[in-house]
């Protein structure tokens, strides 16, 4: 699959900024896509239609992996500048 990937793109490789652009210029059809596809998995069940809120809590990274439940008190004391 990756050579016929390959092949089809003329072995050229995108880069960020093309991805970037891309997002850019079909954004309102990329969210479109995003709610019909939620929607779809809704109705099959596979997922929960909400609001989700977000604290913007810094963590060390593999803190879930070293200990279960991190310390979330700790982890924004130890963070620069606060």
């Amino acid at each position: 699959m990756k050579q016929m990937f390959r092949w089809l793109t003329g072995n050229i490789r995108p880069d960020h900024c093309a991805f970037a652009r891309f997002r850019s210029r079909h954004e309102e059809a990329i969210n479109h896509l995003f709610a019909q596809v939620l929607s779809l998995c809704h109705e099959a069940g596979l997922a929960k239609v909400g609001k989700v809120y977000l604290d913007g809590t810094k963590m060390q990274a593999g803190q879930w992996i070293l200990g279960g439940q991190p310390n979330v008190r700790a982890a924004w004391q130890r963070e620069p500048g606060r």
